[in-house]
């Protein structure tokens, strides 16, 4: 019994992650001690002090839908131009946008979300400003997603402020690892192309897009099917896979694990999860090198493909 439950345990820890999701990175422009540069771009919405929001030209690499950004940037005191060494000092929230690229130039509006500043987790990243102080990471999960396809785009990252007249503000810190090709700024007219930065290494601001997408939940009539078609494939391995004294045992054995896939197939449509993993734990005691019941099968890739795949079906079994 003690097995069992131990074997339980590291299915539902290892395997059920690997159900969950993809994650797909749709533009990489990171900042910090590696790719980011010791200074920004000012960009916040309504400053009095440094009225200026940023904005850069990215390329999506492939369609899907914005749910992570991560940015890099600081508070800053424009009086001193020392960083702040709260990252949100005198921030509400931020304003994200990504508008499509019209030639160069900013195009229509494809999506935005403002994040409430609590709602964004921060870390110093490595990478000093002019007086020495931290930059930090930003990261954020939209509440909704912004569907985008792929190619160029202009995004914007912009804080709003609590005190539009102090003298803190948010800048976007530069990325070395963009295309150099300049930056957007909107100082009151619009967000306008400025490559008056291109050739230093600062050319673009630091930004990473991602999609983390929740696979479709998987049904008991999904698993059900999956386990008949394993029970059929396993009855049509060579007998050479299996460890018996002969060859009709070796039948039997092949025999045996193909009826109790059937059975936990079964069981799975009765409703009865439990006795199907039952099932499954049984068949997997005999795939994993352990002497004690001993292996039916012989050590290789097949073994060990069949006894992962069943350990999928009883994580997927324990997320019912």
């Amino acid at each position: 019994m003690l097995k069992t439950l131990t074997t339980v345990a590291v299915i539902a820890a290892v395997v059920v992650p690997s159900v969950h999701g993809q994650t797909q990175v749709l533009v990489s422009q990171p900042g910090g001690a590696a790719n980011g540069g010791g200074f920004g771009l000012a960009s916040s919405t309504n400053s009095s002090v440094f009225p200026q929001r940023g904005g850069d030209n990215i390329t999506i690499a492939m369609s899907g839908s914005v749910t992570h950004v991560t940015w890099w940037g600081q508070a800053i005191d424009s009086s001193t131009f020392n960083g702040d060494p709260n990252p949100t000092a005198n921030i509400v929230s931020f304003e994200i946008a990504i508008y499509e690229d019209n030639l160069g130039s900013v195009g229509t509006l494809v999506g935005s979300a403002t994040v409430l500043a609590g709602d964004v987790v921060t870390t110093a990243d490595g990478t000093q400003g002019f007086d020495g102080s931290d930059f930090f990471k930003y990261e954020s999960e939209l509440g909704t997603p912004i569907p985008v396809t792929a190619g160029g785009h202009i995004i914007s990252i912009a804080a709003v402020l609590s005190v539009p007249s102090d003298s803190t503000f948010f800048i976007w810190q530069y990325s070395t690892s963009g295309a150099d090709d300049g930056v957007f700024i909107d100082a009151g007219g619009g967000l306008v192309f400025d490559p008056g930065s291109v050739g230093q290494g600062i050319g673009d601001v630091a930004v990473v897009l991602t999609s983390i997408t929740a696979e479709p939940p998987v049904t008991a009539e999904w698993i059900e099917q999956h386990l008949r078609d394993m029970s059929v494939a396993v009855l049509a391995l060579d007998l050479s896979k299996f460890d018996a004294p002969n060859s009709n045992a070796a039948k039997g054995r092949r025999k045996a694990m193909s009826n109790k896939l059937n059975a936990a197939a079964n069981l799975t449509a009765e409703g009865d999860h439990a006795g199907a993993i039952d099932e499954l734990l049984s068949i997997l005691q005999k795939l994993d090198g352990d002497p004690n019941p001993p292996d039916w099968m012989f050590p290789g890739t097949c073994r060990d493909d069949l006894r992962d795949e069943i350990a999928e079906m009883i994580a997927l079994l324990l997320l019912l």
